[in-house]
């Protein structure tokens, strides 16, 4: 089984990578199962929006979460 996670984004959100990560992370915690992370931007600002989100440390990388990212209203 695959729990496909969509969060809706209507407006510009400093750190929204971070908190996809959080809600990935509680919804993993509870079900353990694989969870595609969707995004889905919907604003009109063109602007790229990050699509990771990492902890690093010069000596090791600890996390890189990915997520699959939809922009409606780029061009």
């Amino acid at each position: 089984m695959i729990l496909v996670h969509i969060e809706p984004q209507s407006y510009v959100q400093k750190n929204f990578n971070e908190r996809m990560f959080v809600y990935f992370s509680r919804l993993y915690e509870k079900h353990r199962r694989k969870i595609l992370p969707v995004a889905v931007f919907g604003y009109d600002r063109v602007r790229d929006e990050p699509e990771s989100f990492e902890i690093v440390f010069p000596f090791l990388d600890v996390l890189n979460f990915r997520f699959y990212k939809l922009e409606l209203k780029k061009t």
